[in-house]
């Protein structure tokens, strides 16, 4: 089957006809599509990317807002209380308030194992630790 395309100029007395096979139609729209299909995959990895970030930005800030069940005072003592050692205490105490649940967890030890605890959460279990 054959298509016919006029291209019609007012400059001219005639006319300008190019002819176009079907199947070179078909190709031309296939390649349309294949650049449309482009387009949407694009779309869809930037907004798999903007939702990843944006559920990573709401978990920080809901962490950020959790409030310590002591003041930032009595964390430092409660470090203190546990013998924490010293070159370790600024880390320890930095740790806890950037996570205030673990505070929670802590308190809610009892006292003879809430170092070995606080050694598990920052450093992982079976992982060489520094002393606290």
């Amino acid at each position: 089957m054959w298509i016919e395309f006029r291209n019609v100029s007012s400059n001219s007395r005639g006319n300008n006809a190019s002819i176009f096979l079907k199947n070179d139609v078909d190709s031309i729209i296939e390649g349309i599509k294949s650049a449309l299909l482009t387009i949407a995959d694009a779309f869809r990895e930037s907004t798999a990317s903007h939702d990843k970030y944006f559920k990573e930005s709401v978990s920080a800030y809901e962490r950020a807002n959790i409030k310590l069940p002591i003041p930032e005072a009595d964390v430092w003592k409660l470090l203190q209380e546990m013998q924490v050692e010293r070159h370790m205490l600024t880390p320890a105490y930095t740790y806890l308030l950037e996570y205030p649940e673990k505070v929670r967890a802590l308190l809610g030890l009892p006292e003879d194992i809430r170092k070995n605890y606080l050694v598990d959460l920052m450093f992982g279990q079976g992982r060489p630790s520094r002393n606290l």
